[in-house]
């Protein structure tokens, strides 16, 4: 949600309040919580849980139950949807985007994609169990929001014949968690892996 959905998400919040008359009066503090809690979901999304609790739930729902509800995903249930994904799309993604740079309308895999090289380097064969282990540490960082997503997204050393502007291609998940396209489009400069100390002694 955006501050535009405010009003709704107030009367969605009201109306949710006014179907358990045993519970207090909503006050504008406990609002604002659920505000900041839940406006990383959109307000269809809040409006479903809210039905979905006054014909479930025998007293007003806690944020946590709220976002239950709503089919809210665990960063660990999340990084394993988005690695399905990758596999289901990685043979033909690399090949057919070489060269060009890719944003997904899930920016966690956005970030977690580029700070593992990119997609030609994201390895979903299953022959290295090494590189699930990293995707999903990352994509759980990034997720839980531990780490900033773009503290690892470090410019590299780019050879001077490389294109300043690269094509971005954005690829849709159709994940519940999914963001519209302005959210989701990446810096327009390029992104590179810095290279390990093994690999800058390598010609």
């Amino acid at each position: 949600m955006t501050d535009s959905d405010r009003t709704e998400f107030a009367k969605a919040l009201a109306l949710l309040w006014s179907a358990f008359p045993q519970a207090k009066p909503l006050e504008t503090a406990t609002a604002g919580a659920y505000w900041l809690a839940l406006k990383d979901l959109s307000l269809e999304a809040v409006r479903s849980a809210a039905v979905l609790a006054m014909q479930q739930q025998t007293f007003v729902p806690s944020i946590a139950e709220l976002r239950k509800l709503a089919g809210v995903h665990t960063p660990e249930q999340r990084a394993a949807m988005a690695w399905e994904f990758l596999r289901g799309i990685h043979y033909r993604m690399t090949w057919e985007l070489r060269g060009r740079e890719v944003a997904f309308d899930d920016p966690v895999l956005t970030a977690t994609v580029a700070n593992l090289g990119g997609l030609h380097r994201v390895d979903t064969s299953g022959h290295e169990p090494w590189a699930r282990k990293e995707f999903d540490r990352l994509y759980t960082l990034y997720s839980a929001g531990t780490v900033p997503m773009r503290i690892l997204l470090v410019e590299g050393s780019l050879p001077s014949d490389a294109p300043k502007n690269i094509p971005v291609c954005l690829v849709a998940t159709r994940f519940p968690w999914a963001k519209s396209r302005q959210e989701c489009l990446p810096p327009p400069r390029v992104w590179a892996r810095p290279k390990l100390p093994f690999e800058e002694n390598q010609k």
